[in-house]
């Protein structure tokens, strides 16, 4: 098991920037902080820090550790807050992840509704991209999440709650603009606004223009859907994503339907092993009925 005091001394450098400031924050010496790195990185065998000029600068490693173990260390602070409310009998909470595409239009209603009905269980709720969800709910941080599907891993059990098709999202004023469906072979001469490689909406379009033989002119990639919308918005080129997302630049985007069409499915993640309390039963119901309403109320 990973000694958290070495954890503690790995994440201060990282916040503070310097080894002297986390030497201060741990009420150490800095060759003391530097041992526990050094023990941490031959723990977990990668290197942590590049050194320059006694400067620890993180690697790309160290940067991916510190983003998954940060959650770590704000749990095991949490413990005595945790201690304090068991002892009191007023631990009534429900830990509760959402994509960012789903906040918005779905987990946000269900929120409101779960807690008028509720008001005794504190919800703790945080949005996270798809990569981080299905790791901590598996890992017990959260009780229940939102997001895409499917997922394989392996300690996670799914429901779908509903399936969108992917369409391309255009400027009001291109050329497509009022099409009723549309191919990728079609917008060949669009700059692209594309998501990472392994998104389930990239992975989805790189199989269609193998398989029609089309090269799309990739101009930039952004991580969130949300983001290459507003691009779209703006003029830059087009997207592919659900009309999830869409929905909230209706008014300044063009959402047409894509030939052949695929669909994204999203639904609720928990972990296989935990049996789903009444409270998270509760709120997976109410997530279902909002995104059943929320598709009913448009087109797609």
């Amino acid at each position: 098991m990973l000694s958290t005091k070495r954890l503690r001394a790995f994440a201060l450098v990282v916040e503070q920037g310097s080894l002297a400031a986390a030497a201060r924050a741990m009420h150490m010496s800095e060759p003391a902080v530097s041992r526990q790195i050094a023990a941490l990185e031959a723990e977990l065998k990668m290197p942590l820090f590049s050194r320059d000029q006694r400067q620890l600068i993180p690697t790309e490693e160290g940067q991916a550790f510190y983003a998954q173990s940060k959650w770590t260390l704000q749990s095991i602070n949490r413990l005595p807050e945790v201690a304090a409310q068991i002892r009191d009998g007023a631990l009534h909470s429900l830990r509760f992840i959402s994509m960012p595409r789903l906040a918005n239009a779905i987990a946000a209603p269900a929120i409101v509704r779960f807690r008028e009905s509720h008001p005794d269980i504190r919800l703790n709720v945080e949005v996270h991209s798809r990569q981080f969800l299905e790791n901590w709910v598996a890992g017990q941080r959260f009780d229940i999440g939102l997001g895409t599907l499917p997922t394989e891993h392996p300690e996670i059990v799914t429901e779908t709650v509903f399936e969108m098709p992917c369409c391309a999202i255009l400027p009001v004023n291109h050329a497509k603009a009022d099409a009723k469906s549309v191919r990728l072979k079609d917008l060949a001469d669009t700059p692209y606004v594309a998501l990472p490689e392994i998104s389930l909406v990239q992975d989805q379009a790189r199989q269609i223009m193998e398989r029609d033989g089309v090269t799309l002119q990739t101009t930039i990639v952004v991580s969130q859907t949300t983001l290459a919308c507003e691009l779209v918005a703006r003029g830059v080129g087009f997207t592919i994503c659900d009309p999830l997302v869409a929905d909230a630049f209706r008014d300044r985007v063009r959402v047409i339907p894509l030939r052949p069409q695929f669909k994204l499915g999203f639904g609720t993640l928990h972990r296989r092993a935990d049996r789903p309390t009444p409270a998270v039963t509760e709120l997976a119901k109410i997530i279902s009925e909002e995104a059943a309403a929320f598709i009913a109320k448009r087109e797609f």
